[in-house]
């Protein structure tokens, strides 16, 4: 596959295959497939350290062919005054599958130049940050940039739509400033609890780590009531499945799950 030749074979783009950035290097590009799965309208793929806490519903009928949060702190403040296309946080995507989209994806991947002398996707700057070579910077040149030279008959295959990082893929990041962010909240940390539908375990850490982010400014403890969230709903999954289930699941160490034998079969 196309992966296993970036992953296995040094190239432009991966010259050397121990070193291919972001935290999971090519292996990012697994996430490409979910435009494969047509038998779906609407596809939702996450990263495992996420938590759903509300329905996101509203999402799935907006006519894109991507939705997406933005991670505007893995750009620097040039590039956010320039108003250069935001990177794109690939922990949450809202994908409307079409094989001709994930061609033209894999195609740019396979093609395209990320780096070198010049910074990010084809001299444009925009990828030039964490992860920026894979998932995080290869959606954004695509859909803003590439996508101009494509043509396909819906035209909306060739679109994707920001939503509020707040909302959807609350981080518990600093806030965004100077400037503000392009769409939704400036500051993650000062968003109400209840208004946050989707949570995403990177700054506040995971809570299986049993060590919640207390950064100064997290004057609302947006991590502690996140992570607080996360093992509500595990002792709620516990209860249900008579599993044996701890109110301190961190009191000595964490605590795994006591799935009972066959259970999942």
């Amino acid at each position: 596959s196309f992966l296993r030749k970036l992953w296995t074979e040094p190239n432009e783009k991966f010259p050397d295959p121990t070193m291919r950035g972001g935290c999971c290097g090519a292996w990012e590009l697994l996430k490409l497939y979910a435009w494969t799965l047509t038998e779906y309208e609407r596809v939702i793929h996450v990263d495992m350290d996420c938590l759903l806490l509300h329905p996101i519903d509203e999402l799935l009928s907006i006519d894109a062919s991507l939705v997406y949060t933005a991670d505007y702190n893995m750009m620097n403040d040039n590039q956010r005054k320039n108003r250069l296309t935001p990177a794109v946080q690939g922990g949450f995507l809202v994908v409307r599958p079409s094989h001709q989209v994930f061609e033209a994806l894999v195609a740019l991947m396979q093609r395209g130049k990320w780096g070198g002398k010049c910074s990010g996707w084809e001299c444009t700057g925009v990828g030039h940050w964490w992860g920026g070579a894979t998932i995080q910077g290869l959606l954004p040149y695509f859909y803003d940039r590439h996508a101009k030279t494509l043509t396909m008959a819906r035209a909306s295959d060739l679109k994707a739509v920001e939503v509020d990082r707040c909302v959807y893929d609350n981080m518990g990041d600093k806030a965004v400033v100077n400037p503000l962010p392009y769409v939704g909240c400036s500051a993650a940390r000062q968003t109400p609890f209840d208004d946050v539908k989707f949570a995403h375990f990177t700054v506040c850490q995971k809570p299986w780590t049993c060590n919640p982010a207390r950064d100064p400014d997290d004057d609302k403890k947006i991590c502690l009531a996140l992570h607080a969230a996360w093992f509500d709903i595990r002792r709620e999954f516990e209860e249900e499945h008579g599993m044996p289930s701890e109110k301190k699941v961190c009191r000595r160490g964490y605590k795994k799950m006591a799935f009972p034998a066959g259970f999942g079969e």
